[in-house]
């Protein structure tokens, strides 16, 4: 058995984790894991680069010309940058649009498999350290899924940073508190819930 993944970060260290585990447990010695990047690394979604945070190195990818606007886009639960490639494109041509992998996802830094350190503020701080690493005092910010509740609670935690917030599929957090025990399987949910 093959298992092909396209994201690496906190998702690889599972898999190889249950890999180990299996070849244990159950004696299976034909498992083998491989990362496939097919078409991550085309040029035409922009460039790659680190930015480094105070506690991370957060990997990113931006398209269009650095001093243009800042849109940064904050990706959902479980993708990464790459969800945001066709706005990466598109967007580059009016602003500097960058989407970064959150803590843990892609190429950003693991800080660890403890839930205290994935809880909403640490990762609200990520996202303006982001906006400072990158030379930027405001941006419009963009969320999506778990980045939507990502962005809402940059924005209201740092609102001097972002002069525009787009959330998609994203509860208000007036509200989002109470979903979040009924979504509690959720891991992300569940990390923001310990952690607090």
């Amino acid at each position: 058995m093959t298992l092909q993944l396209v994201s690496v970060g906190y998702f690889y260290k599972l898999i190889e984790h249950l890999i180990a585990f299996a070849r244990q447990r159950f004696k299976i010695s034909n498992i083998q894991l491989v990362v496939v990047v097919p078409a991550i690394a085309k040029p035409e979604y922009g460039k790659h680069g680190i930015a480094y945070t105070s506690k991370l190195a957060v990997h990113y990818v931006a398209s269009g010309t650095p001093g243009k606007p800042l849109i940064l886009f904050i990706h959902g639960f479980p993708e990464f940058w790459f969800s945001w490639r066709a706005q990466l494109k598109e967007f580059g041509n009016d602003y500097y649009a960058v989407a970064m992998d959150n803590r843990g996802y892609g190429d950003t830094t693991i800080p660890s498999l403890k839930s205290k350190d994935y809880c909403i503020d640490l990762l609200a701080q990520d996202v303006k350290e982001v906006v400072e690493a990158l030379g930027y005092d405001t941006c419009t910010l963009v969320g999506h899924d778990w980045g939507g509740a990502i962005a809402w609670h940059t924005a209201i935690s740092y609102p001097e940073y972002f002069n525009n917030l787009i959330v998609m599929n994203g509860p208000h957090p007036k509200y989002g508190r109470l979903h979040m025990y009924f979504w509690s399987d959720m891991y992300c949910l569940e990390f923001e819930q310990k952690a607090n």
